[in-house]
């Protein structure tokens, strides 16, 4: 089987300065095994906000991901109705390592 190498980086830069990005990895904050990959530590610059700007990095994770492969990929989050206009679904919640409360959405790779 192949394998998700864990940490890549996808980052979106407009004129020089970084817009937005995220990482892709197969173990994130969620202790599951049956959960994987992940999309992780999503974060959009202050000036990009309310552009959808992450939808970039987020669809060019999902690329290897699908090509590997994979069924779904998922993210963790405490932010409501943020990842659902990219095509993500509830899943369910689920305490993280840092012992908080989390949401579990997942996007269907194969649809």
């Amino acid at each position: 089987d192949t394998v998700l190498v864990s940490g890549e980086l996808y980052i979106l830069i407009n004129e020089g300065k970084i817009a937005s990005f995220c990482i892709l990895s197969h173990n994130y904050c969620i202790k599951d095994a049956l959960l994987c990959p992940w999309i992780g530590f999503v974060f959009t610059s202050e000036e990009y906000r309310g552009h959808r700007c992450n939808k970039i990095p987020i669809d060019r994770a999902c690329d290897p991901t699908k090509a590997l492969g994979y069924n779904n990929i998922y993210i963790a989050t405490n932010h409501l109705w943020l990842y659902e206009k990219y095509g993500f679904v509830y899943n369910e919640n689920k305490i993280d390592i840092y012992g908080d409360d989390s949401r579990i959405y997942y996007k269907n790779l194969i649809e």
